[in-house]
């Protein structure tokens, strides 16, 4: 998927018309908004000085500084600002936040005005229109429906689902080899790790779940959640940060329109209507009897919750697993650990008896915190001025959580960029638990913060858990060989930085059975 910097280089920036509007137009609207003069301003009236990146172009900001890889270059110019930093998109100020100190300030202490979306024209005006759980500003509805989806899916709740949750492990793994073995000993572990974690939230959303990656529902599905995510990409929304070129919105607009109301509105209604014809109980009967639900708001929330408990988990699970592939040593110690507890139990551990595989734990951990899935999690705003610790922050500013450069922080983290599980062995606490602890008690960031906490955060870790337990338990994960019998590594430094998760861009291992496997 093109970034926004790439489309423009592509389609707009070699034009002769596009040069007459950046030498002019672009140049009038820059002196007109005044940014860095607001700025001077603000700085004479006492407040912190809050660091410009270098390589700001008139008009763009730093977009074309952003071409070749957005996170990566965030993460590098946040190690040159400090713990915060004002990076222009195009005419939009977006305050980036490298130090999870500051981001408890801003988005904890100061989450009652720092809890607002930034408006984009598909998620708001087309899909959301101020229902659901993701898209919405704090409000008395939103605060009802996102609490009877963390009604759902409570530590208390997910712990009553193993019959769901190990079912579902040990039927992916199976996946996985047979996979492997008919393609000739390699296999592309996304599709199949999306059909895992989708068909645990099916099954609670639903009661129902796909058969394989074939399954009607599944394709449906997956192709809604890609082509959400190209409608609701910054190229669709241009008049946001570069108002000369909101003709190109225009565009996009009867699309993100039919996309909406003919695609992802229909698909989930029908999937409620079924659910709601059956005995099963499930969150689509809960929500269904909340008085503040319509049926918009029944299908955003359900569409929310599908997309946000299956893509994400299984992209945070791809990285485990390419991760386990390229250090072989690290592995095999897990699997020994894994062997030593069904040695001693005669089966699989449950995910209350973490504390039995310290290791392990603290392998999940390190491999969410070495390679973030979402490194900008979802963007904040702020909803009045905010003063925090004398920088100023405006009124409708957007506040973004630089996650991969907190993760990356040697303040924070001892060698950072060196994959060492052991920095976790002490502190095995469930990451639900950390992300709503103090935040000096807190030794994980991915779930975000304050009122925007993910909600499945306890689900997600747990599913991580159980599939990983299993893959150690019973397969080997190995690199494919080239023609020559030799191993090709993933690339852990290779992503596909699609929409707000990033990929890695190598997906294709061995998963063989273990020939020493206890079980």
């Amino acid at each position: 998927m093109k970034t926004l910097t790439t489309y423009l280089q592509d389609n707009v920036k070699h034009t002769a018309i596009t040069l007459f509007l950046v030498i002019t137009g672009g140049y009038l609207t820059y002196y007109y908004t005044l940014p860095s003069k607001k700025a001077t301003k603000v700085q004479n009236r006492g407040f912190k000085t809050i660091p410009v990146p270098k390589g700001r172009v008139p008009y763009f900001g730093h977009l074309f500084g952003l071409m070749e890889s957005p996170s990566r270059q965030m993460v590098k110019w946040q190690k040159e600002m400090g713990p915060i930093m004002l990076v222009y998109m195009g005419v939009k100020s977006w305050y980036i936040l490298g130090d999870p100190y500051l981001a408890h300030e801003v988005f904890c202490t100061n989450g009652s005005i720092t809890s607002n979306r930034p408006f984009q024209t598909y998620t708001h005006q087309y899909y959301s229109q101020e229902r659901g759980i993701i898209f919405p500003n704090p409000s008395d509805n939103w605060n009802k429906t996102r609490a009877a989806v963390l009604q759902w899916i409570t530590p208390k709740n997910v712990s009553k689902m193993n019959h769901l949750l190990e079912p579902e492990a040990d039927k992916l793994v199976e996946h996985l080899l047979d996979l492997t073995t008919s393609q000739g000993g390699h296999v592309d572990i996304i599709k199949p790790l999306q059909l895992a974690a989708m068909n645990v939230i099916l099954t609670m959303g639903f009661g129902k779940r796909a058969s394989s990656m074939e399954d009607p529902t599944f394709k449906a599905i997956i192709s809604n959640i890609e082509n959400g995510l190209v409608h609701a990409n910054i190229i669709r929304d241009m008049g946001t940060f570069l108002p000369l070129f909101s003709f190109v919105d225009r565009l996009f607009q009867p699309g993100m329109r039919r996309f909406a109301q003919e695609d992802t509105i229909p698909l989930y209604t029908g999937l409620i209507n079924e659910a709601l014809a059956t005995d099963v109980h499930c969150l689509a009967k809960h929500l269904s009897q909340l008085d503040h639900m319509d049926d918009l708001a029944m299908a955003v929330t359900m569409s929310d919750t599908i997309a946000a408990g299956s893509d994400t988990i299984a992209i945070t699970t791809a990285w485990s697993i390419i991760i386990l592939c390229c250090y072989q040593d690290i592995q095999k110690s897990l699997q020994e650990e894994v062997d030593q507890f069904i040695t001693t139990h005669k089966r699989l551990p449950l995910f209350d008896e973490r504390e039995q595989l310290p290791h392990l734990v603290s392998f999940q951990k390190e491999s969410m915190r070495f390679r973030a899935t979402t490194p900008f999690g979802l963007l904040h705003e702020t909803s009045k001025d905010l003063i925090c610790r004398d920088y100023f922050i405006p009124k409708g500013a957007t506040i973004v959580s630089n996650m991969q450069a907190i993760n990356m922080n040697p303040d924070v983290y001892d060698d950072p960029k060196q994959f060492l599980p052991e920095r976790f062995l002490d502190k095995l606490k469930p990451m639900y638990a950390s992300a709503n602890a103090a935040v000096h008690e807190r030794d994980h960031f991915n779930f975000g913060w304050g009122r925007r906490t993910c909600p499945g955060s306890f689900l997600a870790e747990v599913e991580i858990f159980y599939i990983l337990a299993r893959l150690l338990a019973k397969t080997k994960i190995e690199p494919t060989l080239d023609q020559e019998g030799q191993p090709n590594y993933p690339d852990l430094n290779a992503l596909n930085e699609v929409g707000t998760v990033n990929l890695p861009k190598d997906t294709t291992v061995c998963i063989t059975k273990r020939s020493d496997a206890i079980l």
